[in-house]
């Protein structure tokens, strides 16, 4: 009798666990394999039933947060999880202040759900491990959140420079004439240009906006490399 409820019992169990992952219950799955961030990404907006402006995501391989302005009110800010198969939110942000400003949901640059490369993700952690050289290197942590543009694409950087060098010789020339002609208005002229020149160097102009761009953190037991990728997962082959 009691090997009988020994086994009536197991056989519950099994049936428990069939029907939870059959029919929706919890399920581990590995966000930075095939599609699974993808559809990890999919259910959140489905639970969300809004427009999703994403400002910040956390990745783990076994769960993801993503930190979006609110839908109801665009002052506020909501983080959405999914783990295990399960959708939990929204969860309330308390806002941050600096200084005399107050970063409410609408300051800040936010991006589509649906323009994030959700599906590229085992292709950028794959590319960022091989250049990484590590050792036994792993991936434990895919963050995204708003960086300048030149952060993810270097050719901008290089865009910026060498507009600023054609910018300098311009002005420079223009300032040699305007030597001759001792003209106040011409002088100014030439200042102005110089400060247009300045602001481009320290990124007050090129680098104003934020885009938001992946990192990710590649470690072994001999080391660490993060790395950079645009919204899409095409990764600045340079490490941080």
């Amino acid at each position: 009798m009691k090997n009988s409820v020994t086994s009536i019992a197991a056989l519950a169990a099994l049936m428990i666990v069939f029907s939870c992952s059959r029919f929706g219950g919890l399920v581990k799955t590995n966000l930075f394999e095939g599609d699974n961030a993808l559809k990890a990404a999919n259910a959140i907006k489905d639970k969300v039933g809004g427009a999703v402006n994403v400002i910040r995501v956390e990745m783990h391989s076994d769960e993801l947060d993503i930190t979006i302005q609110s839908p109801k009110n665009p002052k506020d800010i909501d983080k959405w999880t999914y783990k295990n198969g399960a959708v939990t939110g929204p969860e309330p942000v308390q806002v941050m202040s600096i200084g005399n400003a107050t970063m409410t949901g609408d300051k800040f640059d936010t991006t589509p759900i649906d323009d994030i490369g959700w599906a590229n993700v085992p292709a950028t952690i794959k590319k960022a491990l091989d250049l990484s050289n590590l050792e036994n290197a792993k991936i434990n942590l895919i963050s995204m959140d708003g960086q300048y543009p030149e952060t993810a694409d270097p050719s901008l950087k290089e865009d910026r420079e060498k507009k600023i060098s054609d910018m300098q010789k311009q002005n420079d020339e223009f300032g040699k004439n305007c030597v001759k002609q001792s003209n106040p208005g011409c002088l100014k002229e030439m200042m102005d240009r110089q400060k247009e020149i300045i602001d481009l160097k320290i990124g007050r102009s090129a680098r104003k906006a934020f885009v938001l761009t992946w990192r990710l953190f590649v470690e072994g037991p001999r080391g660490r490399k993060d790395f950079w990728a645009d919204k899409t997962g095409k990764l600045n082959e340079q490490p941080f």
